[in-house]
């Protein structure tokens, strides 16, 4: 089994859940312990995989510059041209400036969808929890076997 040790990871953050739908794990020890947290001792898994995610990267094709400026020519005009007339065609400057303004948006753009890095680590859930949270073994589940505790 892989430690949970992480050497130069893509990963921003890490989940043992497929199906999750935020992430918050920013390690793959703390994905577990997340995930062991919510689940009873008697339904643990013997192994557990924490998968590691990054933020998406916004493709350098979105958001489309020529969109972006027809919709904005399209708006003007249903306004200020002429309704009887052809639509407003871009100019050489107003397609730069699409291009420019499309280009930083894009470059300061934090996307909140993730996707895998492709990185997994996996354990053998009782060694992770004898290291890393042995007091969880030491919790009695059943009231009977409580000690009496005199403080």
């Amino acid at each position: 089994m892989a430690e949970c040790e992480k050497p130069e990871s893509k990963a921003v953050y890490w989940s043992c859940d497929p199906d999750a739908e935020r992430l918050q794990a920013d390690t793959p020890d703390e994905a577990i312990e997340e995930f062991l947290d919510c689940v009873d001792q008697e339904d643990w898994p013997e192994n557990l995989m924490a998968v590691g995610y990054a933020p998406m990267s916004v493709s350098h094709h979105e958001p489309n510059p020529v969109r972006v400026l027809d919709d904005v020519l399209e708006r003007l005009d249903e306004d200020y041209a002429d309704p009887d007339g052809d639509p407003t065609e871009p100019t050489e400057i107003m397609i730069a400036a699409a291009k420019a303004f499309c280009a930083e948006v894009r470059a300061h753009y934090v996307p909140f969808a993730c996707q895998s890095t492709g990185e997994k680590v996996e354990v053998n859930v009782q060694a992770w929890v004898r290291e890393h949270r042995p007091d969880w073994l030491q919790q009695k589940t059943n009231p009977d076997e409580w000690e009496r505790v005199d403080t």
